[in-house]
């Protein structure tokens, strides 16, 4: 199942759909790309468009690849964090990405880690609501339980996401949701460079292949908001990705498979480079 967040403008929840249901919808609501849009529009949208926390590592861990610890972000950079709370919201969502996949390889203990070491650092950049130990909490009861806790991390994402929306921290809410973005684009990536060769995995490609709509909104999202170096960094960032994408070429498929796309190795690597220089950027 793919989850993704509904309006949390509205309804300031998370809530669940199927993998590749209202697909038509999506694309009708990242098609309007060039109509003016206020801010809390664009994160309605990109909030109903990209994957939640969760969802790549569920359908990274149906590849069959082993857990890879290298391909999460190191704990002990969370204190480095807090010195800029703009560089702490982009992180955020990275961890948020860190701790479903971790879960999913039944890394409960350190994925709880994770969790604590996010509500530490939204405690120290001032915003304990965003974060807090009953969430801890509902994570330690529920560590046998790889959807629980799947469900449980969504959540916690959605939630302070939430919360820096109804604060009027807009910044905060797209960064953390971008965070969240390229650390999913990342681990896909890495993914699908380690898969043995000869082994297809259509799926994953298909979409990380989607999200390049919903770049186009992250980048006009953030060129609304208020801007400070990170902001533009993650602004500037994207739009060498959305290039990249850009760039793809696609192999000629046989008749009767033309609806499908499958992009050359060579030209996926150039886009999976990219992804990773990004990522590596915001984790330094």
């Amino acid at each position: 199942m793919k989850a993704v967040y509904k309006n949390i403008l509205l309804v300031l929840t998370v809530s669940s759909i199927g993998l590749f249901s209202c697909e038509s919808a999506k694309k009708d609501k990242l098609a309007n790309v060039g109509v003016e849009k206020t801010e809390a529009q664009r994160l309605a949208t990109i909030a109903e468009a990209i994957p939640a926390p969760s969802v790549i590592p569920e359908m990274i861990k149906k590849t069959g690849v082993d857990y890879q610890q290298d391909l999460i972000n190191d704990i002990n950079k969370s204190t480095e964090y807090t010195s800029s709370t703009t560089k702490a919201a982009i992180n955020l969502g990275i961890y948020a990405v860190d701790v479903a996949y971790l879960s999913l390889y039944d890394r409960s203990n350190e994925a709880l880690k994770y969790m604590n070491a996010s509500v530490k650092m939204t405690e120290s950049i001032g915003f304990s609501s965003a974060l807090d130990y009953n969430m801890i909490n509902r994570f330690e009861k529920n560590m046998g339980s790889k959807d629980s806790l799947s469900n449980i991390v969504n959540d916690a994402i959605g939630n302070a996401d939430a919360y820096f929306v109804k604060t009027n921290r807009k910044t905060l809410a797209a960064l953390m949701l971008g965070g969240a973005f390229i650390e999913g684009l990342y681990i896909s990536s890495e993914t699908i460079n380690r898969i043995p060769t000869g082994k297809e995995v259509p799926d994953l490609i298909h979409v990380m292949l989607e999200q390049e709509e919903a770049i186009t909104e992250l980048v006009a999202l953030l060129d609304q908001v208020e801007k400070d170096d990170w902001t533009m960094a993650l602004s500037n960032s994207l739009e060498q990705i959305k290039t990249s994408y850009g760039r793809l070429e696609y192999k000629d498929l046989p008749k009767g498979q033309a609806s499908l796309k499958a992009p050359t190795d060579r030209s996926l690597k150039l886009l999976f480079r990219q992804i990773s220089a990004v990522r590596n950027n915001f984790i330094r």
